[in-house]
């Protein structure tokens, strides 16, 4: 089983620029910049939360129970594998070297597995023994999403409803 993602790194840019935002939901000068701010960092959590993707570039770490857990990872977009570590049989902390094993799949559907000819090693059978550090991301938002998120956001503004789930049900990584 894999853990919830855990953020190591946070993103550096906003996901979205708060001047696009003003524009979209019509509001000029910047006395309700810190509030339009607030529910800007609101909609990105609940789209984050409902796809289980991360907006912006990041680096998290999951912990899993065995290796095969790393088949269907569930969290994304995944562009790249950071590390992985292990605790071994005897529980001393070992590091898989990169060269084998690879990131495989497309979009949102990734998983880790052992390179041709190379086996995961032997780690320690206990909850959490396996930690992976992944980077994780849109280099630039879907359109799907980013229309999403201004919708959730101007939702929140004027109290008007948005049906998050359904705008966002093609842009999710199902469990």
């Amino acid at each position: 089983m894999l853990s919830e993602p855990v953020t190591v790194t946070a993103p550096v840019a906003a996901v979205m620029n708060l001047e696009t935002v003003k524009l979209f939901v019509r509001v000029d000068g910047s006395e309700l910049d810190a509030e339009i701010q607030a529910y800007m960092d609101a909609a990105v959590a609940d789209i984050e939360r409902l796809t289980s993707t991360r907006l912006g570039n990041q680096v998290v770490e999951v912990r899993a129970d065995s290796f095969d857990d790393l088949m269907h990872l569930q969290v994304g977009p995944v562009s790249s594998v950071v590390s992985i570590n292990y605790d071994d049989i005897a529980g001393s902390p070992q590091i898989v070297a990169a060269n084998t094993y690879e990131l495989f799949g497309a979009g949102l559907e990734r998983g880790i597995r052992p390179r041709f000819g190379a086996a995961w090693p032997s780690a320690r059978n206990a909850r959490g023994a396996i930690s992976v550090q992944l980077q994780v991301g849109y280099a630039t938002l879907p359109a799907s999403i980013g229309l999403a998120l201004l919708l959730a956001i101007r939702g929140r503004f004027d109290g008007s409803a948005v049906d998050l789930p359904m705008l966002l049900i093609n842009d999710r990584i199902w469990g």
